[in-house]
């Protein structure tokens, strides 16, 4: 019998920007809206697509940023720190420096999920694999420096945290996040998000 196929952009969809100045060596949930996938969403064969886009302003060239994609248990996540230890980390750029301009960036994902967590408790299973690229900017209408994300073979096979309420874990609602960490913050003045997308496919 044919499976229903069907692709959507998971909500929340943000209509404002978020805009943070992040502290030097904290990971920072800079998304502009909670984007929550819900357990039957998940299947084997599901392709996940992730956009984000944004900019920065900064005053020197002295600081850098590394941008990742992340997803957490929503039972775990709270307003205050949305991005905990049990997170799994589906991509994470280079640590990029700035340019003293206020410059661009874009990020995207393609992930495919190879397995789905059992029903039975404590299995660890679940299954995603991919790949993505930031495009980078250090100076006003330059050009676009390409960085893969993740930046090893390996990290792009990425496989649920732990079992129950753990990040990839695919029968329990996860949130979909961009992070931000700052190495150095001298005279970075604000990091800003204006979409997150999480499309599903199949």
């Amino acid at each position: 019998m044919p499976g229903t196929f069907w692709s959507a952009p998971v909500p929340a969809l943000n209509n404002n920007s978020l805009v943070i100045s992040p502290a030097t060596g904290a990971l920072t949930d800079i998304s502009p809206a909670q984007v929550i996938a819900n357990p039957p969403q998940f299947n084997v064969g599901t392709r996940v697509r992730l956009v984000a886009h944004g900019s920065y302003i900064a005053t020197t060239a002295a600081s850098s940023i590394t941008l990742g994609f992340y997803m957490t248990s929503a039972a775990q996540a709270t307003t205050a720190n949305p991005l905990v230890a049990s997170s799994a980390v589906l991509g994470v750029g280079p640590s990029l420096a700035v340019g003293a301009v206020t410059a661009e960036w874009i990020m995207q994902y393609w992930g495919l999920i190879t397995k789905i967590s059992s029903p039975v408790i404590a299995s660890a299973n679940a299954t995603i694999v991919g790949r993505g690229v930031l495009l980078w900017q250090t100076a006003v209408g330059g050009a676009f420096s390409v960085n893969p994300i993740p930046q090893t073979v390996a990290a792009a096979t990425v496989v649920q945290t732990g079992t129950t309420a753990f990040g990839m874990v695919t029968n329990i609602a996860q949130l979909v996040s961009i992070g931000a960490t700052v190495a150095v913050n001298t005279g970075l003045t604000s990091i800003t998000c204006d979409e997150l997308t999480c499309e599903l496919l199949g």
